[in-house]
């Protein structure tokens, strides 16, 4: 029975390996040894990247799992990693198809040929489905939910509690370095199937700087099937200079024109229109110990538009406003 065991350990294995690469058909190579409890598969996947994972039983229901990734194309990125697992089976002997639950961490990890910082978390597999609760690296959590079998269903969620602006804006586009000073915290939502991402995210960043644009703050709320976003009810205040609204379309796939298409995006100054006047927020900066400083540009309307008295003109002025 702790053959058969072991066995569905190793397919289990090849489910979560092979998710990432959502072909009907994966061509492979490999040697199970029954007798020592260990296992050797190779993925040779031509041009979208290699494979090869390892099972080890270390103790009567307990296994190292290690994955070798090199260069795995995948929807975002170009992904080299050696992901190491110890993971206990749950489940008597007549249960090979028992759950997993145990820990993972990287090694070695790059992005694009670029070092990050590694992850490591815990994972749980059960009923064809792989859960990662939670997943950690640097100042970053992911929970998530992925579909063992195909259409490979995922729901991510991945909060950012402080990442540094220059590897915010290098994980969106690659292979180009940005003078960049600030931090980006906030919460990104990817979910759907593997050839149909969905994204949100709402994210904000303070008293930074992106080459010689400095900002007081940056709001930003995108959504869209990848990778063709959306920007909505999105606002930066620049340092000493204007706050104003952001929206507009972007395609992230489009790493060449990414200049371009933020030049393209629609910009609008905070107005707010009533019947007797108008307001332009020049400034606003909020503080999380000292509230929210505005400071508008008015302009009074005329009650009387067709009058020539000089006492019926449109009226100018300034306001500073102090919210707590």
């Amino acid at each position: 029975m702790r053959d058969k065991l072991f066995l569905g350990v190793c397919i289990f294995t090849l489910m979560f390996a092979t998710t990432s690469y959502a072909e009907k058909f994966l061509a492979f190579q490999g040697q199970i040894d029954f007798s020592k409890h260990q296992s050797d598969f190779v993925f040779d996947l031509k041009k979208h990247g290699f494979l090869r994972i390892n099972v080890d039983k270390t103790a009567e229901a307990s296994y190292r799992l290690l994955l070798k990734i090199e260069h795995l194309k995948t929807p975002f990125f170009d992904l080299s990693s050696e992901i190491e697992g110890l993971v206990d089976v749950v489940g008597s002997d007549e249960q090979a198809d028992g759950s997993l639950y145990g820990k993972i961490s990287s090694h070695y990890t790059l992005i694009d040929y670029k070092p990050i910082r590694e992850f490591s978390g815990r994972v749980e597999i059960k009923n064809k489905t792989l859960y990662l609760n939670p997943l950690t690296f640097g100042n970053t959590v992911c929970r998530a939910e992925v579909s063992l079998s195909p259409p490979y269903k995922l729901d991510l969620v991945m909060d950012l509690a402080s990442m540094d602006m220059d590897d915010f804006l290098n994980f969106w586009v690659r292979n180009k370095a940005y003078n960049a000073s600030g931090a980006v915290a906030g919460r990104i939502k990817i979910s759907g199937t593997l050839d149909r991402l969905m994204l949100a995210g709402n994210l904000e960043s303070h008293n930074g700087f992106i080459k010689n644009f400095q900002y007081d703050s940056i709001y930003l709320n995108i959504e869209g099937t990848y990778p063709n976003m959306q920007i909505t009810d999105s606002s930066v205040s620049e340092t000493d200079g204007l706050s104003f609204m952001i929206e507009g379309p972007i395609d992230l796939s489009d790493q060449e024109n990414f200049k371009n298409q933020i030049k393209a995006l629609t910009l609008s100054p905070l107005v707010r229109e009533s019947e007797s006047q108008s307001e332009w927020t020049i400034k606003r900066i909020e503080e999380e110990n000292f509230g929210t400083t505005e400071i508008k540009y008015l302009k009074r309307k005329s009650q009387n538009p067709g009058s020539q008295d000089k006492e019926e003109s449109d009226m100018l002025g300034i306001q500073r406003t102090l919210e707590f």
